[in-house]
């Protein structure tokens, strides 16, 4: 048990928070045959199961609960970074619960605020439909754009946040997207906004614009806009954003099961403001094969360069 009256300034927690920190460790030596099959039965792969270990840590002083797997060789002596590293290239996430409510869906969804150090916009970013906010493709794309000066706000969608597999309503959905960009605003300080997100939330971002402008939304993102269901080639899913006003950008990949090229340009093309970027060998969820000589890290990189450089020419 671990009681401070200042900051904790845990390395493993994911923000920095007051009250009571209960930590609890465990080995995955002893119980990776269990966990892991056969990974523990080499002493090479022992060892390398010895650095790895589950963290717990619970805040009672808020009510939440972390948990978080640290999944990476530490080395002896860890230190951390200095404070006087720029936060656009040491992001970090807002402490604390951020909650929106939603009344289309009478409860409240959990949000998180990821900001750089001199941020020049905020992207307020929807998960898509199999995976919520904390999800790896969502905090890699939330640290490269602060990087860039674009603050993120995630949030969850109520299925998402409630547990459930399967998507809310068009009409929640909608619903969300509303809320989540109005608790943004008010957290944004008179940034500029910007809207979307991957798959699903985007889609839901520019559905909700299509039937009243989003409050001070300059334009919206789209990180894989699902333009059909796989297998089954088709631009109705389009027909709503004729009536989206702001400027689009449709950030695509060519081997996208949900959006056949030729038909993700046949919309875009017939669309205003609207500008297509396509990733060459990219899928829907942006992966690449091993083949085409390059890492997926390199791939997110040129996505949120695209979208930060884009969001930032029309701030001006």
């Amino acid at each position: 048990i671990h009681q401070k009256g200042e900051h904790c300034d845990c390395p493993w927690l994911p923000h920095r928070s007051p009250g009571l920190i209960l930590w609890f460790q465990v080995d995955l030596t002893v119980v990776g045959r269990r966990w892991f099959g056969r990974a523990a039965e080499s002493p090479e792969k022992a060892k390398r199961l010895k650095s790895r270990r589950f963290t717990f840590g619970c805040d009672l002083a808020r009510a939440t609960v972390h948990v978080q797997a640290m999944l990476r060789y530490a080395p002896k002596n860890h230190s951390r970074q200095t404070t006087s590293n720029s936060n656009r290239t040491n992001p970090h996430v807002i402490p604390g619960k951020i909650s929106v409510a939603v009344p289309a869906a009478k409860a409240e969804v959990s949000a998180l605020l990821t900001a750089p150090n001199e941020p020049v916009a905020l992207f307020v970013f929807g998960h898509g439909a199999g995976a919520g906010m904390t999800h790896g493709f969502m905090e890699q794309v939330s640290k490269r754009l602060a990087a860039r000066g674009i603050g993120t706000f995630r949030y969850q969608f109520p299925y998402m946040e409630a547990g459930r597999r399967r998507p809310d309503r068009t009409a929640v959905l909608e619903g969300t997207v509303r809320a989540a960009v109005e608790r943004a605003g008010e957290l944004a300080d008179g940034l500029p906004l910007f809207a979307g997100g991957k798959s699903m939330g985007g889609r839901m971002s520019s559905l909700a614009a299509s039937q009243t402008e989003l409050p001070d939304v300059r334009g919206l993102v789209f990180f894989g806009f699902p333009l059909h269901a796989p297998g089954r080639p088709s631009i109705d899913r389009a027909d709503h954003l004729a009536d989206v006003t702001v400027p689009k950008l449709f950030l695509q990949g060519t081997r996208d099961r949900l959006a056949e090229l030729p038909l993700i340009e046949q919309v875009t093309s017939g669309l205003q403001q609207a500008t297509l970027s396509v990733i060459d060998g990219a899928d829907h969820s942006f992966h690449m094969l091993k083949r085409s000589g390059r890492t997926e890290e390199e791939v997110l990189d040129e996505l949120c360069t695209t979208a930060a450089d884009w969001m930032i020419h029309f701030n001006d």
